[in-house]
């Protein structure tokens, strides 16, 4: 569902094909499903970068009603059976539940994309490990790709290949977590 390789995933708002839903306007007033309140891509990063998509108004302003599903897959499958009209997913579990048989492709369309959202990120901590053999493993895990067993292995993880990352692919988790700060200060605010 990427565009391209990368060692991330993205939130998405999707509505089933063929629906009424077909854009975010389409949307406004319609059931939406999360996955769970501790889900990044399927319910945090929504209420945090969203809410610019839809005029500053929170999901529970903009939709009719918003409920979990408690899961991604129960969330994806919600909007196929039509039991949520649109639903915020990880596009990698959509993958999966496609992978499965339960629905195709082309049995969703996707409203909203995400930022990436960095993925099991391998990080070194170069105070305990020489830069040398840091430069090493890291060299190991990009060349994966390039030999057979690297290949085996990286099927058995479902990974493409091993990217290099910097500080911003954190960004769209920095905005998260701002503004579950600036949230959490309002609600002090208001039991004052």
């Amino acid at each position: 569902y990427n565009d391209k390789p990368c060692a991330c995933y993205h939130g998405r708002l999707i509505a089933k094909a063929g629906s009424k839903f077909t854009s975010i306007k389409a949307a406004k007033g319609a059931v939406l499903a999360l996955t769970d309140p501790g889900s990044t891509s399927g319910n945090a990063l929504p209420r945090a970068l969203f809410p610019k998509e839809i005029g500053g108004k929170s999901l529970e302003q903009y939709f009719g009603r918003v409920f979990y599903a408690g899961s991604h897959s129960a969330a994806s499958k919600a909007v196929f059976t039509g039991k949520t009209d649109v639903a915020f997913i990880s596009d990698s579990t959509l993958s999966r539940v496609v992978d499965s048989g339960y629905m195709k492709v082309s049995d969703t369309i996707t409203l909203w994309k995400s930022p990436p959202i960095p993925i099991d990120v391998i990080t070194i901590n170069t105070k305990y490990t020489s830069k040398a053999l840091a430069r090493k493993i890291q060299a190991a895990f990009q060349g994966m790709t390039e030999t057979e067993e690297g290949r085996k292995l990286l099927k058995i993880t479902t990974y493409a290949a091993f990217t290099p990352a910097n500080d911003s692919v954190f960004d769209a988790l920095r905005v998260v977590l701002a503004e579950k700060a600036r949230l959490k200060k309002l609600s002090k605010k208001k039991k004052k």
